[in-house]
């Protein structure tokens, strides 16, 4: 009999912890080009941080955790708000 404590029953998790530190340097990264002046690094950069928030909201998800307000509408404005 299998217990829900067993590995072999749970799905493969990724760590939080290293899906949080992408969202920071992305957000980095993000300061950095809009400070750069050029609107492709800055789209670049946008675009890697969206992938960010989305890989992060989706682990959260998995984990029947809530998605913070902040990064749910960080998210929601890197997608539909032009810049």
């Amino acid at each position: 009999m299998t217990t829900v404590s067993d590995p072999q029953r749970r799905p493969a998790r990724e760590p939080m912890g290293p899906l949080l530190q992408e969202v920071v340097s992305a957000r980095e990264l993000l300061a950095a080009a809009r400070v750069s002046g050029s609107s492709e690094v800055t789209r670049r950069a946008r675009s890697i941080l969206c992938d960010a928030l989305k890989a992060y909201t989706e682990a959260l998800t998995q984990r029947a955790l809530p998605v913070p307000y902040a990064i749910r509408d960080e998210l929601w404005l890197l997608q539909h708000v032009p810049w």
